[in-house]
């Protein structure tokens, strides 16, 4: 009889060769891991309670050759099965082989991580890294040059100005979006870059919009410039434009009626709860702004529609360009130039 208090099928089988007087080959049982690994593989199809053995060497170099199966029958009958186990793909090494391979291994890393190296200094080289420059403005080039032609083009400071075609670039002017204030738990407004300048610029472009063209670090779509930067200065200029009208209470302006204040965020780099967690603390920044210096009133007659920022990155595929003549928005177009791993 198998005992009662032992559920384990690994359990079961140590308690039926103590009653049966069977020695377990080891003491320390040294493979006693192994054994129990190739237990459920020794057992499948049986329903009877089985014992698993091993025989072998014994000592301080262990090894299993032969896996013993007790079968013990329903008639009360113990059938033993032997298991040969000591093929090369499966026979246990000993002690004095481990040694060894952990040194083989040990080389095989180290070979791997100098290889790995060796491959990341090259990919930065001079070179490499003018190359790649040149293909991110090669991609700039085409969506400013041939989608949307129509729109100012504004570098981002600094790297944005890599990737913009100088004459271009000449005609407007630089903005700057710092990425860090949109790093997640430090996000803010900040009045030394409230870059109101574009205000300027989107007015003297008909209020059609703009580009921002910025890059950012290898593996990643967008900067933080882009995915959380921009949509808080977009969001508290239209909270701030949208209280001055209110204030005005012109019956007339279509913009108390349209308008959106919400901080719009691409979803698939920021969460809902880190959305939620912006959308808190934009009214205060929003009271920072009403309360400065800045001339917002002179602002808030050249914004008829509120700002929206847009997305272009390398992971999309455009050959239609996007008509945004009737959106109820003005989309601040932000076009990443860096190629993500994924697109690469």
């Amino acid at each position: 009889m198998l005992p009662d208090n032992v559920d384990d099928d690994y359990g079961r089988s140590i308690a039926l060769a103590d009653a049966m007087d069977v020695k377990v080959v080891g003491s320390p049982f040294r493979d006693a891991a192994r054994v129990k690994a190739l237990f459920p593989v020794l057992i499948e199809g049986r329903e009877s309670a089985l014992v698993v053995m091993a025989s072998g060497s014994v000592g301080d170099n262990v090894s299993i050759d032969t896996v013993s199966v007790y079968t013990h029958l329903e008639s009360g009958q113990i059938v033993e099965t032997k298991v040969d186990v000591s093929s090369d793909s499966d026979k246990a090494p000993n002690r004095a082989e481990r040694k060894p391979k952990r040194n083989v291994k040990d080389a095989e890393y180290k070979d791997l991580y100098r290889i790995d190296r060796q491959l990341r200094s090259e990919t930065r080289n001079i070179y490499n890294r003018l190359r790649s420059i040149e293909d991110d403005a090669e991609f700039v080039h085409y969506v400013t040059q041939q989608l949307l032609p129509q729109y100012p083009v504004l570098p981002n400071e600094r790297c944005g100005s890599w990737y913009v075609d100088p004459a271009k670039a000449r005609q407007h002017t630089t903005v700057y979006f710092k990425s860090t204030d949109g790093h997640c738990g430090n996000w803010k407004f900040s009045l030394r870059r409230a870059n109101t300048h574009i205000f300027d610029i989107l007015h003297r472009a008909d209020k059609r919009g703009c580009i921002v063209v910025d890059s950012t670090r290898s593996g990643k779509s967008m900067p933080d410039s882009f995915s959380r930067t921009i949509p808080i200065w977009c969001s508290v200029w239209n909270r701030a434009i949208h209280k001055l009208v209110q204030l005005k209470g012109d019956p007339k302006d279509q913009r108390l009626a349209m308008w959106d204040n919400r901080v719009h965020m691409p979803p698939s780099i920021v969460s809902d709860s880190e959305l939620r967690q912006v959308d808190i603390l934009l009214d205060s920044f929003v009271d920072k702004l009403l309360a400065s210096d800045i001339g917002i009133a002179a602002i808030a007659d050249k914004v008829p529609k509120p700002l929206r920022p847009i997305w272009i990155t390398r992971d999309q595929r455009l050959v239609f360009p996007p008509d945004f003549t009737e959106a109820t928005f003005t989309p601040i177009v932000c076009l990443s130039a860096s190629a993500s791993s994924s697109s690469s």
